[in-house]
């Protein structure tokens, strides 16, 4: 993507003569800049079932910038914890 200096994208006529003169390697006018973005997702929690990830994120989703579910911690999550919990208690003859 192509921005000048208030960053406002560059038109498509526009855009199509920055990358000329980039691609021939010639300088671009002094006021655009050539930018790349990349997105990366944040694993965030880890649910046994889809009901499990539906409830953290009905809880916690605010937090969160476009959250999905994906089939990958524990922090806040009430099933992995009663898990976690219940099978550190295996064997402790209480």
């Amino acid at each position: 993507v192509w921005v000048d200096e208030e960053g406002c994208e560059a038109t498509e006529r526009k855009r199509m003569r920055l990358e000329l003169l980039h691609d021939n390697c010639r300088e671009t006018p002094d006021k655009w800049r050539r930018i790349a973005v990349k997105d990366i997702d944040d694993f965030v929690t880890c649910c046994f079932t889809e009901q499990g990830c539906k409830d953290y994120l009905a809880c916690n989703g605010h937090n969160l910038r476009l959250p999905f579910i994906y089939v990958k911690s524990g922090f806040r999550n009430a099933e992995y914890i009663g898990i976690r919990n219940w099978l550190a208690g295996i064997g402790k003859g209480e």
